[in-house]
């Protein structure tokens, strides 16, 4: 009989990189940020050229909503 081993391990990825889509932005951001967040991850949100506002929102929340400012950063871009 084979016996196997299963080992679970509960350790974060580290910096996790998020590129947000132009379409359905909020939605798509927080279903990869929550689960990231919850790991214990820090996020880097990079959105689409088309949604930055929206997504400089979304950290300010986070924020606000008491994660530490240097575990979310949004970086617009082009």
């Amino acid at each position: 009989m084979i016996r196997r081993k299963i080992e679970i391990r509960l350790e974060p990825f580290g910096v996790v990189a998020v590129i947000s889509p132009w379409n359905y932005p909020l939605m798509l951001d927080a279903g990869v940020i929550t689960p990231a967040l919850i790991a214990g991850n820090t996020l880097i949100l990079e959105p689409s050229e088309f949604s930055t506002a929206k997504a400089e929102l979304l950290v300010a929340l986070l924020v606000c909503s008491g994660v530490p400012p240097d575990v979310c950063r949004c970086l617009p871009g082009n």
